[in-house]
This record gives C-alpha cells, structure tokens and sequence, in this order.
C-alpha cells in the first residue's frame, strides 16, 4: 500500500509492503491460515484507519493551504494599497517640503522688511524726537521769555502802583491843605 499526502508544503509519503510466506504446510494449515488471514484483516483495518486519518489530515490541510492561499491574496491587495498610500504620502510630504521652503522664504523676506520698515519708522521716530524736543525748547525758551516779560510788566505794575500811591498821598495832602487852607479863607471872612 502506498499513501502520499501533499497539502501547505507538508508531504508525507508512506509504503508498507508485507509479505508472508505461504508454505504448503502452512496452506495445508486452517488454523495456520486463519490466524494468517486475521493478522492480515487487523493490518488491513490499521491502514484503513491510518489512510482514513491521513486522508482527514490531507483535507484539513489542503483547507488551510486555500486558507492561507486567500489570506496572501489579501495581504498582497492590501500591501498594494498601502504601498499606493505610502508613495500618495511621500509625494504629499514632497510639495509640503515644498511649500513649508516656500513660506520660509516669505517669512524671511517679511521679517527683512519689516526690520527694514522698523528701522525706518524708528529713522522717523528719532527725527520726530528730535524736533519735539527743539520744539519743547522753543517752548520752554517763551515760557521763561513771557515770564520774564510778565515779572518785568509786574514790576512796571509795581512801581506805577507805588507811584499812584505817592501821587494819592499827595493828592490827599494837597485837598487837606486846600481844605485847611479854605477854612482859614473862610475864617478871615
């Protein structure tokens, strides 16, 4: 008898050959061949059940070889798909390398500008600063001039009012005079 099994790569190859001697005093023998014929009947039913279960492991592996056969089949549709994704990505991750160089640059420049616009608008700012304060100069220059105008009107303000009063007094002893003097006309009368 000769069994082969093939199934994921597993091959399992078995021959048994047996043979007994069958002598004439041994077929002159029914018990010699009766003994004969169930040794062979017990072989035969140990191969039977051996086939029969190599047959089932046969099966059993010929079903996980379509198995297995299915899952490469997937793995390689998606390992396809992922591949298409990883190349997708690299190429996405190209043109953002691209754009990220790209705002980079923009960003450099916008930045050059804006130190260049800075340092003008600070050129601007120091000049500005420096009228204010020539102006604050001129300010303060007329404020100390009007107060030294206005110290000098006070003190004209002072000695005419100093004046007025010399005049007041004089006035006042000029009418008591005028007065006394009247009376004394006013007497003689």
């Amino acid at each position: 008898v000769a069994l082969s099994v093939i199934g994921a790569g597993l091959e399992v190859n078995q021959t048994e050959v047996s043979a007994t001697i069958i002598t004439r005093a041994i077929a002159k023998d029914p018990d010699k061949l009766k003994e004969i014929a169930e040794n062979f009947e017990v072989q035969n039913h140990g191969l039977t059940r051996k086939n029969g279960e190599l047959t089932q492991e046969k099966d059993e592996l010929t079903q996980d070889k379509e198995d297995l056969t299915r899952e490469y089949r997937r793995l390689t549709q998606d390992n396809r798909g992922l591949t298409k994704d990883r190349e997708d990505l690299t190429q996405k991750n190209h043109e953002l390398s691209g754009q990220i160089k790209d705002l980079g640059l923009a960003l450099e420049k916008t930045i050059e500008e804006k130190i260049k616009s800075d340092d003008g608008h600070k050129k601007e700012i120091g000049e500005l600063s420096n009228v204010n304060k020539t102006l604050k100069r001129a300010l303060d220059k007329t404020i100390e001039e009007k107060i030294k105008s206005d110290d000098g009107h006070k003190k004209e303000i002072g000695e005419l009012s100093n004046v007025n009063k010399t005049l007041k007094r004089a006035l006042d002893k000029t009418i008591e005079e005028k007065i006394k003097s009247d009376d004394g006309h006013k007497k003689e009368i």
